[in-house]
């Protein structure tokens, strides 16, 4: 990730790799949890549900894990937090939460449209300012996903039997 000056928390700095994290104070349970599992990958994206075979299904390619909402895009953890605006739930959800980001850190909204998605996404985790608004965030947008059926791609397409 670039180094952004002004913005407190983004100061380029070694960090010990066993170290107490400001996101495991979040109070909130279910969101504390919720972005644990999006740092663990262990949640309900496409991009981690195919990952693994199951009984009588082969493992989906990656290419193949697409969204459950636009079918367009693999539906991992940038699509469906930051690009993804065919639900109008998410598109709105999206939308408090960047003006609320917007109204905590407001160096933000100057270097924003600057960023990659993976940069933006990396700001976003990396600031402690933002730590519980994230959470929030994160959950209600997986719980949209979670209340969808994944997108199962047909076996035709993807799958060669050996």
């Amino acid at each position: 990730m670039r180094y952004i000056p002004g913005i407190h928390g983004l100061q380029p700095r070694r960090r010990k790799t066993l170290a107490r994290r400001a996101y495991l104070s979040i109070l909130i349970p279910a969101h504390r949890k919720t972005l644990t599992r999006l740092f663990l990958s262990s949640h309900v994206l496409a991009v981690e549900v195919w990952r693994w075979s199951e009984r009588y299904r082969p493992r989906i390619p990656c290419e193949w894990r697409l969204c459950r909402f636009c079918k367009i895009a693999v539906e991992d953890e940038i699509h469906a937090l930051l690009r993804c605006t065919i639900s109008p739930g998410l598109a709105e959800l999206r939308g408090l939460f960047l003006a609320d980001t917007y109204a905590a850190c407001p160096l933000f909204v100057d270097t924003w449209d600057r960023l990659d998605y993976e940069d933006r996404l990396a700001c976003l985790l990396k600031l402690p300012i933002l730590d519980s608004r994230l959470a929030q965030y994160v959950h209600l947008v997986l719980e949209l996903f979670r209340a969808a059926l994944v997108y199962v791609p047909p076996l035709s397409l993807w799958y060669t039997p050996l």
